[in-house]
């Protein structure tokens, strides 16, 4: 009887430690594909405005005929939710990177440089970074 009690009360301390203290995220890392259209004549857009990823999500912005693409991660407020503030996408090919496991969860303002022959338009956007799904 002393024992199952012994072992009755580690259960419980157990399943209360599990309960009150966070857990890894259990998501699966997925990508998320942010279109770009525009540059020269018309306006650069992005869909999605903001878009949303996980940690370790792998996210790319590509756009079908600019001669390059550039990406500033770098927010002024939260930094980069990835491990380098700059990724670059050249001839249609696109720009991407993985959001790092420890990013600060937000809204990031990052910006977008289209180039499209010698000419340049920018946008900045926004990369919504959360830990889990279900996650508000």
């Amino acid at each position: 009887m002393k024992a199952f009690l012994i072992a009755l009360v580690a259960l419980i301390i157990g399943l209360v430690l599990g309960y009150c203290y966070p857990h890894p995220a259990t998501t699966t890392p997925r990508h998320a594909i942010v279109g770009v259209t525009g540059g020269v004549a018309t306006a650069i857009t992005v869909i999605p405005d903001p878009v949303v990823v996980y940690v370790s999500d792998t996210l790319s912005w590509q756009h079908p005929t600019a001669d390059s693409i550039i990406i500033d991660l770098e927010d002024p407020t939260l930094g980069s939710p990835a491990p380098v503030n700059e990724v670059r996408g050249i001839g249609g090919s696109a720009a991407a990177t993985t959001i790092r496991a420890d990013a600060d969860t937000g809204s990031y303002k990052y910006g977008i440089i289209v180039w499209v022959g010698a000419v340049a338009d920018t946008l900045d956007p926004r990369v919504v970074v959360k830990k889990e799904e279900g996650e508000s």
